[in-house]
């Protein structure tokens, strides 16, 4: 199953000022969340991937790669 990625605006700027912090950071996030279209739940090496606290519907996961999080939902 493949999923579709939606990046919200706000997540898209703070993606770009990253990148303008740390290239090779950005980069790395930006690939990992490119990742989750094949599989949202599965934790990859250098890649942690939790289920946050239930906070409801839908679930809120987080994605780390190195210092950085991401916070991202899976509708199925």
């Amino acid at each position: 199953m493949s999923y579709t990625i939606i990046i919200l605006p706000k997540a898209e700027r703070n993606l770009r000022k990253l990148a303008r912090i740390d290239a090779k950071a950005a980069r790395a996030v930006s690939l990992n969340i490119l990742e989750l279209e094949k599989d949202p739940y599965q934790p990859r090496p250098k890649v942690n991937i939790r289920k946050v606290e239930d906070k409801g519907y839908p679930p809120i996961y987080r994605l780390r790669v190195g210092s950085f999080r991401v916070e991202y939902a899976v509708f199925e």
